[in-house]
């Protein structure tokens, strides 16, 4: 880590390291938006997909019953897999983000810390779950855990009424 030599030195790093938090949490309302408008397309397919068959269509509207019978229920699956799963990997994108958010929350301050002492910054080995200060940033996006975490309960919910 090296020493801070004056105050530009200082300011520069900790503008770095405040541009770095400020990045993570733009990509995590990227990804939840992302997720959002992923999702009201895959719940479009899922009512297309439940109203295929309807009686009241006329029949070069209708899927032949035969073939709605094999293929819609799979077609209704995937989609809620596809929901599933596409909500937990936006959930790790998420948690990662967050985790370099704490990372970087504590070189701030262990950056802040040293220029009050005079003394070059010491950052220790990270932990796995974040420290309290850190848990500041968590809950200011906690958006970032809810969204992904709902959107999966209702695609397993729906998948569960197949």
């Amino acid at each position: 880590m090296p020493v801070i030599v004056n105050e530009e030195h200082l300011h520069r790093r900790l503008s770095r390291l405040d541009g770095f938090i400020r990045d993570e949490f733009e990509y995590v309302g990227q990804r939840v938006t992302w997720l959002l408008t992923s999702h009201s397309f895959l719940f479009t397919a899922f009512v297309v997909g439940l109203n295929v068959g309807v009686r009241d269509r006329p029949n070069s509207q209708r899927l032949n019953p035969a073939d709605a019978a094999d293929i819609i229920p799979s077609l209704l699956a995937a989609l809620c897999w596809i929901g599933i799963v596409s909500s937990l990997v936006v959930l790790l994108g998420v948690a990662v983000a967050h985790k370099v958010v704490n990372e970087n929350y504590r070189r701030r301050k262990a950056t802040e810390d040293a220029a009050r002492a005079r003394t070059p910054p010491m950052i220790e080995e990270f932990d796995a779950l974040p420290n309290r200060q850190g848990g500041l940033y968590i809950v200011g996006s906690l958006s970032g855990f809810v969204m992904p975490l709902f959107l999966a309960g209702v695609w397993f919910w729906l998948w569960l009424k197949l």
